[in-house]
């Protein structure tokens, strides 16, 4: 029910009733012919609303998007021949590239060959494995020598009962128990040193 039949509703309710004391009055009636003016305007706009197809904004706002299209669609036209000029521009800056990049390559696979037909370097990089073997073993050797002294502990061992014991961190049991291993283990082999 709209405000209009609402209002129409309670003034056929009044009618029935009655004036009141108010309405009695002189100045009251004023009030009355004014208001049921305001209702007849009121009626009048509900008509003319009414009688107005529904569709005008729809259609108002399709102009608008069609106005809006062709603007876009003529800035595009001038737009394109400053488009396709980038785009070649960016053609032949990328072929460009790719030719130093195939050259490149090229320069790059002949060092290859050079280098895998060449003994001095076959013999230096025999020569660098066997030294990076040799300092393997030397730190093997030393961390053994640091773990055989007495209350020395290796750096994993260390590191485990740390990561078990910080507060921030949340160890699991696995974890938990691997770190209890280290520790066990290393204090045995303090104990056979001591002996």
């Amino acid at each position: 029910m709209t405000g209009a039949e609402r209002h129409r509703q309670w003034r056929g309710l009044r009618q029935e009733r009655g004036p009141t004391t108010a309405e009695a009055d002189g100045s009251s009636r004023e009030l009355i012919k004014a208001q049921h003016e305001i209702e007849r305007l009121r009626a009048q706009l509900a008509a003319a609303t009414k009688a107005a197809p529904p569709a005008t904004a729809a259609l108002l706002r399709m102009k608008i998007e069609n106005d809006e299209l062709r603007k876009l669609l003529a800035a595009s036209r001038k737009a394109e021949p400053e488009q396709i000029a980038d785009l070649r521009r960016d053609m032949e800056r990328l072929q460009a590239e790719h030719t130093r990049r195939d050259a490149a390559s090229k320069v790059t696979e002949a060092a290859r060959e050079r280098v895998t037909n060449d003994p001095r370097i076959a013999q230096l990089q025999k020569t660098n494995n066997e030294l990076r073997k040799e300092i393997a073993a030397m730190r093997k050797h030393f961390d053994k020598q640091q773990s055989q002294k007495q209350g020395v502990m290796s750096f994993k061992t260390v590191s485990m009962i740390s990561k078990a014991l910080h507060p921030d961190s949340k160890p699991s049991d696995h974890d938990r128990a691997e770190a209890f291993k280290a520790f066990s283990g290393w204090k045995a082999d303090r104990n056979a040193a001591e002996r």
